[in-house]
């Protein structure tokens, strides 16, 4: 009687292992959850790479409450007057990397009530 085994030989056994690790690779990177974080780390980091942070954070407190919509939006189209698009593509960015992130949400328990 033969016996029928089969001999996985260091090769084939390294090749079957790259493709498990390639795989395992590209499901992580593919995740959504990974795919918008990078997204908010590149959108922060090109925005911090093209101005200067703490400087809008000054504008932002120097100017009224009431009169911040109105200041943002000057700010914005000045931007777009002056050609700085890649500014305002990383602000916008970080508002849709933001904004797409979707917490999990807890279920409470329910409690039926009973009458006594």
């Amino acid at each position: 009687m033969t016996n029928h085994t089969i001999d996985f030989s260091t090769p084939l056994r390294s090749r079957i292992m790259r493709r498990v690790y390639y795989a395992f690779v590209l499901s992580f990177i593919l995740h959504p959850a990974f795919l918008k974080g990078a997204l908010l780390g590149g959108g922060l980091a090109l925005l911090g790479r093209l101005t200067h942070v703490a400087s809008w954070s000054q504008n932002l407190l120097a100017v009224p409450l009431g009169q911040l919509p109105t200041y943002v939006w000057s700010v914005v189209a000045t931007a777009l007057a002056n050609g700085e698009f890649l500014k305002l593509l990383s602000v916008g960015l970080i508002i849709y990397a933001l904004l797409s992130f979707r917490l999990p949400r807890r279920e409470l328990p329910r409690r039926e009530w009973q009458a006594v």
